[in-house]
């Protein structure tokens, strides 16, 4: 990750973190002692007027989503944190302003979400289905195409922190 992040120099890095487990009036006030803005997700209001105010009215490098049992937080700080007992984190390379909004839409709107990932799995499942039929019978070629497919992973990231703004690290 740390290659990646060299080459990209992204402007942001986000970590989404699923807390269920953990009371979140702790891990909060370790948040705020650390210089991080806090800021309680709303679902009631508009979801993208209320990113878009999280932005404008924080800084730093650095923003966590953190999932607890009935509440989800922004947080936005100058360091990076991490702790052993969060298992599992995502966390992503983000380019710009536009791409660090329309990741946090994607987290915290299922419906935001499936409008930004329906595009990308038409066109893939059509890719897939054309790699199919046109390898059906050559099993050399899908021999080479399933290795050279995980060098297509790397590629897509690329493709997704250019075009989208964000990527997964």
């Amino acid at each position: 990750m740390v290659i990646v992040e060299k080459l990209l120099s992204p402007a942001y890095t986000v970590t989404v973190l699923n807390l269920k487990k953990f009371e979140p009036k702790d891990l909060l006030e370790g948040f705020k002692r650390r210089g991080f803005h806090i800021w309680k997700s709303l679902s009631g209001l508009d979801i993208e007027l209320e990113i878009e105010s999280f932005i404008a009215s924080t800084y730093g490098k650095y923003v966590y989503v953190l999932k607890f049992k009935e509440e989800t937080y922004l947080a936005r700080g100058k360091e990076k944190v991490l702790r052993k007992e969060w298992k599992g984190p995502k966390t992503y390379l983000v380019r710009h302003v536009a791409g660090l909004k329309r990741l946090l839409l994607q987290e915290l709107s299922l419906k935001a979400k499936l409008s930004l990932l329906l595009p990308q799995w038409i066109l893939w499942s059509m890719v897939g289905v054309y790699a199919l039929s046109w390898l059906k019978e050559d099993v050399l070629m899908s021999f080479l195409l399933t290795i050279f497919g995980f060098a297509l992973n790397d590629i897509v990231k690329a493709v997704d922190y250019l075009i989208l703004g964000y990527c997964n690290a």
